[in-house]
């Protein structure tokens, strides 16, 4: 289970794709603690994440990968993580819904509006066929239009939007959700 892969972003920053390793669990809670602090478009807000929990999250992570259930990108620059990118296939259901994957990816500020979201997606979408995936789907926060441009651009529909599902800043607001079918 390898893969790396260097890729330029638009502002000639070389930058390193790989998939995460078992000795990147301080970076990685760096990482999510950094994102977690700006208070972005993610789930995540506020909250601190021990080492203890994301070396489990980490552990859980590369468990889902060897048994093909989850493809995870980590893209560095100045050995730091600067982005994430995982397709989770959907097991929950059993067999009715193991075709579908879900989407998650985060990139950090200083790197936004490089082209570092659409290379991630464009790998995650790779992914999603080399796991025989027939659809993959994302969701977004509704008024976070700059994501949903980028994911439209990479072909992927509006399913619907389902209101006051997020709490952001204060204020109840919907959350988008987008599929793109794999052929």
């Amino acid at each position: 289970m390898n893969f790396e892969k260097q890729v330029t972003l638009t502002d000639g920053k070389k930058v390193l794709l790989r998939y995460p390793q078992i000795q990147d669990v301080v970076k990685l809670q760096q990482y999510i603690n950094t994102l977690s602090q700006e208070d972005t478009y993610l789930l995540v807000s506020g909250e601190t994440f021990s080492q203890e929990e994301e070396q489990k999250y980490l552990n859980d992570a590369l468990k889902l990968m060897k048994d093909k259930n989850k493809i995870q990108i980590l893209a560095f620059h100045n050995e730091q993580i600067i982005g994430n990118v995982e397709v989770n296939r959907m097991t929950k259901q059993r067999k009715r819904s193991l075709h579908v994957g879900e989407i998650a990816i985060s990139v950090a500020k200083a790197y936004r509006g490089l082209g570092l979201g659409k290379i991630l997606i464009a790998e995650i979408i790779k992914a999603g066929k080399s796991l025989n995936l027939r659809q993959v789907y994302l969701t977004s926060f509704s008024i976070n239009n700059r994501a949903k441009s980028l994911y439209q651009k990479m072909g992927f529909q509006i399913a619907g939007e389902i209101p006051g599902q997020i709490l952001y800043k204060n204020k109840y607001i919907g959350q988008t959700i987008m599929y793109l079918p794999l052929k």
